[in-house]
């Protein structure tokens, strides 16, 4: 014997529906949905990474003024930390 949802719990068609039923219900599957999605990515991204700095190897500014360009780059050792 196979049974139809439509059978098993039956529901009125075009039955008007409360708003904060009809968006309760869709904010909070796609909270759920995004949740599920996102929270094993984030995870997993931050895990390994979290508290090690990455500072800059090298430096480069470009300033173009009126025609003049002047172009400045420098590398990781004369860096220095603002902290």
């Amino acid at each position: 014997m196979m049974v139809v949802a439509g059978q098993a719990f039956p529901l009125e068609r075009g039955k008007k529906r409360r708003a904060i039923v009809k968006y309760g219900m869709g904010g909070l599957l796609l909270f759920l949905l995004i949740f599920v999605i996102w929270f094993p990515l984030m995870l997993f991204s931050l895990s390994s990474t979290i508290f090690v700095p990455d500072p800059p190897i090298d430096v480069t500014v470009n300033i173009k003024f009126w025609g003049y360009q002047v172009r400045s780059a420098t590398l990781m050792p004369s860096l220095k930390t603002f902290m």
